[in-house]
């Protein structure tokens, strides 16, 4: 049996239809993309603060990290928030 992923729930889930491919790994001054993962840290960001507050900060800095906007740099963006962020289960 093949072992279950993101992309490959991603693709029972969307019948194949959103195929997600591995961007080239890629390291700046302060990124290191690698298998389709990036972590931001946000040591100003307060554990009681909810996901639009977190999210918004995630967005601003991947903008400090790399002067443009996330979107310039990939289609879809996911946020994999800590736990206990956000207001209801998911959202798009």
């Amino acid at each position: 049996m093949a072992s279950a992923n993101l992309a490959s729930q991603n693709d029972v889930c969307r019948h194949g239809k959103l195929i997600f491919i591995k961007a080239a790994g890629r390291i700046e001054s302060t990124a290191n993309i690698s298998n389709r993962m990036f972590t931001v840290n946000l040591p100003t960001v307060s554990d009681t603060e909810g996901d639009s507050v977190m999210r918004n900060a995630i967005l601003t800095e991947l903008y400090n990290i790399f002067g443009v906007p996330a979107s310039n740099h990939a289609n879809h963006v996911m946020y994999c928030l800590p736990p206990n962020r956000m207001s209801g289960i998911a959202y798009a």
